[in-house]
């Protein structure tokens, strides 16, 4: 008979325990899941911004906050990589107040290949070491430029540029001999 009883003890401690692991498992995951709520329902992948300095890589999916960085050099809200960018560099991830507390943001999730950039896509890349702008039309494009520093074909754009700075219209192989008038207009529009 102890050992029934016993055993009937034991069994219910498990049982019990197992039940409260499971409550726990719930509650822990809504919990994670209310302090970081997922972001968008409806994507912002048409446009991605990128200032690269010698140790940072600083990605932005909102162009007012991107070009209050290139004023200010500041990100009020950012996530930060540290030696997960191109050549080890640290990547950072500029937030608006809306994405602060999410899991994730659209700049992030274009730049893992999470979320498709729009056929219509907008980049930018700063260089802040050589005071260049390369505006592209394709993620295709600017990811392999931010990866080797280096465009296949380009238009050269050098007049009305903020701070005398260098702009370069990146062009695919349709584009290549007709004037980026959309990519300028867009440039234009941003910092003039």
């Amino acid at each position: 008979m102890n050992k029934f009883i016993v055993l009937t003890l034991l069994s219910l401690i498990l049982g019990l325990s197992a039940c409260s692991s499971t409550v726990d498992k719930k509650v822990m995951t809504n919990a994670v899941e209310n302090q970081y709520p997922k972001i968008l329902t409806t994507p912002d992948n048409t446009d991605l911004y990128i200032v690269m300095s010698a140790s940072r890589v600083n990605v932005f999916y909102d162009d007012g906050l991107y070009i209050k960085y290139l004023k200010t050099e500041k990100i009020p809200y950012r996530r930060t990589f540290i030696g997960k960018g191109p050549a080890g560099k640290t990547l950072v991830y500029g937030l608006t107040e809306a994405s602060k507390k999410s899991s994730t943001n659209p700049a992030e999730e274009i730049w893992n290949g999470k979320l498709a950039a729009a056929d219509d896509f907008y980049g930018e890349v700063y260089n802040q070491k050589n005071n260049s702008f390369y505006v592209f039309s394709s993620w295709a494009d600017l990811e392999q430029f931010v990866k080797f520093q280096k465009t296949s074909l380009e238009h050269t754009y050098t007049e009305n540029t903020p701070s005398g700075a260098k702009v370069v219209y990146v062009l695919d192989e349709d584009s290549k001999n007709k004037k980026p008038t959309k990519l300028i207009t867009k440039f234009k529009k941003l910092h003039l």
